[in-house]
């Protein structure tokens, strides 16, 4: 049970957030729009000599962020990301109006909800003592120092400590396409680069498993922000990179590269990568054997062809 204090306590944050609920808040940029033109084109970066992702039509309506006096930024389908010239749209700001009171009335009963169990919760917790929060960080020690010694023993771990030390050196960029399985184009300050996957070869477009290997990748990096290792450029000119994508988390980073051969996306490519530390190619190779003997992905098809083989038009090995 509270004291009075508490609940005196409590009973102020609750007319607080009651009250919140008849004040004005402050409403974010976002813009319910209408297209008024006949035919709109949604293009790749905030230029008209951009390449074009899509086209809207007369009547659409979408919610943008203005990035310029003439820019738009808008989210076209579910994954590419565009921008569109303001000039032929209308802004429906008796929408956002009910947005917004929805919006404050959500915010402000969350609020309070969740001040009040605060409360609650700091209170019981001195009357019980520190002692269960001891014990729970003891086991959760152990719990971490037992998985890390099984990873280490499989050799699945060897070597994640010194990169993950070393992700936040490598560049932050923004991934605004995905074209296959294992190439990317990303962007950083309105520039934009091509990214080959270093290592690992996926599927090509028109081979079985492209499309589902592709859709992988999306599902891991589609529109988010990553960290990029890069080692140079290939013969096309693309960049060798090995990709990070930080966890749900955010307490950890994520090798897209390993990801894809461990999902089954991927063949590792061992003629081009021996610039890699040895426990590096070690782990792909682990883990594309693991893939591989519990037939998940690509190894579950009859006779899979490595995609420099179908490249150059050979059959199943």
């Amino acid at each position: 049970m509270l004291n009075k204090a508490n609940k005196i306590l409590v009973s102020l944050i609750v007319v607080f957030f009651l009250f919140l609920t008849h004040a004005p808040i402050a409403t974010s940029n976002e813009k319910l729009v209408e297209v008024t033109a006949y035919a709109l084109n949604v293009r790749a970066a905030p230029s008209v000599r951009s390449p074009i992702n899509g086209h809207l039509s007369k009547g659409d309506q979408l919610t943008v962020v203005p990035v310029s006096k003439y820019w738009a930024e808008i989210m076209y389908g579910n994954e590419t990301k565009g921008y569109i010239s303001t000039k032929h749209v209308r802004v429906l700001e008796q929408e956002n109006a009910k947005y917004d009171s929805s919006l404050r009335v959500l915010i402000s009963i969350g609020g309070a909800v969740f001040i009040v169990v605060v409360v609650i919760a700091t209170y019981n917790r001195r009357q019980r003592g520190y002692k269960d929060r001891e014990t729970v960080e003891v086991k959760s020690q152990k719990l971490t120092a037992t998985v890390q010694n099984v990873a280490q023993e499989s050799g699945i771990l060897g070597g994640v400590e010194g990169i993950r030390n070393d992700v936040h050196d490598f560049p932050l960029v923004k991934v605004v396409r995905v074209i296959d399985g294992d190439t990317v184009i990303v962007s950083s300050s309105w520039r934009q680069t091509k990214i080959r996957l270093d290592s690992i070869d996926c599927p090509e477009d028109g081979q079985p498993w492209g499309n589902i290997a592709t859709s992988g990748l999306i599902k891991l990096i589609g529109g988010k922000r990553v960290r990029i290792q890069v080692y140079g450029n290939d013969h096309y000119g693309r960049q060798l990179a090995t990709i990070y994508v930080q966890e749900k988390s955010g307490t950890d980073w994520i090798n897209v590269n390993e990801q894809m051969v461990v999902k089954g996306h991927a063949w590792v490519m061992r003629k081009y990568y021996e610039h890699l530390p040895k426990y590096r190619r070690d782990k792909l190779n682990q883990l594309e054997k693991w893939a591989r003997n519990k037939r998940v992905g690509l190894w579950r098809t009859s006779n899979p062809v490595p995609p420099w083989l179908w490249r150059h038009g050979q059959g199943p090995v």
